[in-house]
């Protein structure tokens, strides 16, 4: 998961006691992680499956953070919410292409969050975040990656960038020209190419076909 390995890379970083929330773009708790601290949470009552909306638990960070869309940093006084009334707290969206994923809830009942903290927090942000796009642009590319040649169509897209003919590739082949011509159009189809050298172009980038195919 993006945002335990993220935390795992500068939890080493953090010496005090605190807690770390995931939030989805609900509201709703997804993960909660102590950190620095005994294996009993300081505030156990909230867990995965909680919601930090305000109509659920009063004035938190994460609400005003889903208002604001903004980081937040509140202190315990301006809580109103009794589970967290004692607690500091700090919020930060998880913003993606101008899409609120989620967010990140820092809280420390015993100190202030010091500035150092906030900064491994928006760290742990830009991580996600980041990973999270490139997760997005793979996908997005797997989603416009044609499907795959058949071995005909492989052959005569090799042969093409040789340079042969539609007669020629035919003898190669032991195909008849109409053959060659239908196979043709459908590798021009599957990679929306007006052109052979297109075809050829595309078949390569997409990993359909390598350099050492047509060499």
């Amino acid at each position: 998961m993006l945002y335990n390995d993220s935390l795992l890379e500068v939890s080493s970083n953090i010496t005090v006691q605190c807690l770390y929330f995931l939030c989805d773009s609900d509201g709703i708790i997804l993960a909660e992680n102590n950190l620095a601290a005994n294996d009993t949470p300081f505030i156990s009552s909230v867990t995965p499956g909680a919601s930090l909306l305000e109509e659920s638990i009063g004035t938190n960070a994460v609400s005003l953070c889903m208002t604001l869309n903004r980081p937040v940093n509140i202190l315990p006084h301006h809580h109103y919410c009794d589970l967290l009334s004692e607690c500091y707290e700090y919020c930060i969206p998880l913003d993606c292409n101008r899409e609120t994923i989620g967010y990140i809830s820092l809280i420390t009942t015993n100190q202030p969050i010091k500035p150092e903290l906030i900064a491994i927090t928006n760290l742990i942000n830009y991580k996600i975040c980041n990973e999270y796009l490139k997760l997005e642009n793979q996908s997005i590319h797997y989603k416009n990656v044609p499907e795959g040649l058949n071995n005909k169509q492989v052959e005569i897209l090799k042969y093409m960038a040789k340079g042969l003919t539609d007669y020629a590739i035919s003898k190669e082949m032991k195909l008849s020209i109409s053959s060659v011509k239908y196979h043709k159009q459908n590798i021009y189809k599957k990679y929306n190419a007006a052109t052979g050298t297109q075809a050829i172009v595309k078949a390569i980038k997409f990993s359909n076909l390598s350099l050492d195919d047509i060499t």
